[in-house]
């Protein structure tokens, strides 16, 4: 019932809305529909309209005031959009070529990118959001001294072995840690799992998640949508990055970003590597835990935002 309020509202606004309002969709990734987000905030601060957005993912957008919700139903409700919106924009910021198993490296910050390509300019804030209902925000999970934690991003849409570190590692970092903090990991339930944690693996709603990580103190993990939705959630966190990318090019300037930069990276290469994995072999233990101690000391929140100028 909910989902098809959700849908007759989606239509009524189409067909009342102006012609000119932003149409935008990305697909089937989690983390990239997520900053759709960032798109919608930057237009409504410009313009004062919300952006409507077709996805197979409405949780990530309920609550949000930036956004008008166009759940994902086959072709059911596409023909009305096509009709009454000026143009459907696919905001991508790295063309994909599958024959090389690469992805062309974006001159700017992946948000930057995705507001360029709807003619957004001047001052963008390089931040997704969420929002959470009064209701949402009383959830209580009864953790202290919260730490989540996640092993893998294999269970991607689209997988890539170049953003994985080792499960082995991160069960070192909760070894060392979890004597002062209590540990859950997330993630798919493909995720290798780990000992000395709570497993929320697969257990939890992305609105659920999302509770969950404003209670936690910090989100160890990987480039992907964990690392996007904690800092929507305003939750520090520590990422292995590696070589694949960097930080500027995708990471948020609040977290503490391992990187390695070695004369390959970023490769922006999705699977293969001539190699090994260097650039995530490198990153030991030690770093990450450095690198936790210092956001689980200097933890405030709002979260610094950084700004980039289109």
């Amino acid at each position: 019932m909910i989902f098809l309020n959700q849908l007759l509202k989606g239509v009524f606004h189409a067909i009342t809305t102006d012609k000119n309002n932003l149409l935008i969709t990305w697909g089937d990734g989690f983390g990239d529909s997520l900053l759709l987000s960032s798109v919608a905030y930057e237009w409504k601060v410009r313009t004062g309209k919300k952006v409507a957005i077709y996805t197979k993912f409405p949780d990530l957008y309920r609550e949000n005031p930036d956004v008008i919700i166009y759940p994902y139903m086959q072709n059911l409700i596409f023909p009305f959009k096509t009709r009454i919106t000026k143009d459907i924009h696919f905001p991508i910021y790295a063309q994909w070529t599958p024959e090389n198993d690469f992805s062309m490296p974006p001159d700017k910050h992946i948000i930057a990118k995705m507001c360029e390509f709807v003619g957004i300019h001047n001052t963008i804030h390089l931040r997704p959001y969420f929002h959470l209902s009064e209701k949402e925000m009383e959830t209580n999970f009864k953790y202290r001294n919260l730490i989540l934690i996640q092993t893998s991003v294999s269970s991607a849409r689209l997988p890539m072995k170049n953003k994985e570190w080792y499960p082995s590692r991160f069960q070192e970092i909760v070894n060392v840690l979890c004597q002062n903090y209590h540990f859950i990991q997330v993630g798919s339930l493909q995720d290798p799992p780990l000992q000395n944690v709570t497993d929320f693996r697969g257990k939890t709603s992305i609105r659920q998640l999302a509770c969950l990580m404003r209670q936690s103190q910090l989100f160890i993990g990987l480039v992907g949508f964990l690392m996007h939705l904690a800092r929507a959630n305003e939750c520090p966190s520590v990422i292995v990055y590696g070589g694949r990318e960097h930080p500027h090019q995708s990471g948020y300037l609040c977290n503490q970003n391992i990187a390695s930069y070695i004369s390959c990276a970023p490769c922006w290469l999705w699977n293969r590597c001539a190699y090994d994995r260097k650039c995530m072999a490198d990153i030991t233990v030690q770093q990450v835990l450095e690198a936790a101690h210092r956001q689980l000391q200097s933890r405030s929140k709002p979260l610094e935002v950084e700004k980039f100028i289109l």
